[in-house]
């Protein structure tokens, strides 16, 4: 199976983003074919090179990490809007509204919270960076017989630790082990279900 797993760089004042560093230290794993990318917080960057890399890698499976610095759960989004701030534009042109995630969401939900992972279905990625990503990634999955979901991840309990000695400040967090788990349960079950009616793509 091949799985794309992607994260952005840094993001506002924070020293330090955690999808960035879950991507790169993320590890390979017993048959998958693993790509890892991590973009530039930028609209233009995302919108230039994205469609390029999905198409060249055809990934069975998209798996795009964002950062909610006041979450204090792993969120499953389960939709897209076909619009991005800061014009409201439309992102895909004569495209659905919305898309809802490709994969069951309050199962997989169900089954991190039984491994002692904290997450919660969200109803949607915003309208920022993230849902624009997330977007791209379901409207690609359009074409074929795959699947994509978005996870927002609060801090990692490490950077907290750092930002809390340099400016006395804390967010909520989960370790980063806890984080990357909860990557690789979602891309077992998805190796377990992919091809099966578990998995399909919905719009709005």
């Amino acid at each position: 199976m091949k799985v794309l797993l992607t994260g952005f760089g840094l993001f506002h004042d924070f020293s330090a983003n955690p999808t960035e560093l879950l991507v790169q230290h993320f590890p390979e794993l017993p048959n998958i074919m693993l790509k890892k990318l991590v973009f530039k917080v930028d609209f233009e960057t995302v919108a230039q090179e994205y469609p390029t890399e999905l198409t060249a890698f055809n990934p069975d499976l998209i798996i795009n990490l964002g950062l909610n610095a006041t979450a204090n759960t792993i969120q499953l989004e389960e939709f897209a809007l076909n619009t991005a701030v800061p014009n409201q534009a439309i992102i895909v042109e004569h495209a659905p509204a919305a898309y809802r995630s490709t994969l069951p969401l309050y199962a997989l939900n169900k089954r991190l919270n039984q491994a002692g992972i904290p997450s919660q279905v969200s109803q949607h990625a915003g309208t920022y960076l993230c849902n624009f990503i997330y977007y791209h990634s379901l409207h690609y999955m359009q074409q074929k017989e795959g699947a994509a979901v978005f996870m927002h991840l609060p801090f990692s309990s490490e950077l907290v630790c750092q930002f809390a000695l340099q400016n006395q400040r804390t967010y909520p967090s989960l370790p980063m082990a806890t984080l990357q788990n909860a990557i690789q349960l979602l891309i077992q079950d998805v190796e377990e279900n992919l091809g099966t009616n578990t998995i399909k793509n919905a719009s709005v």
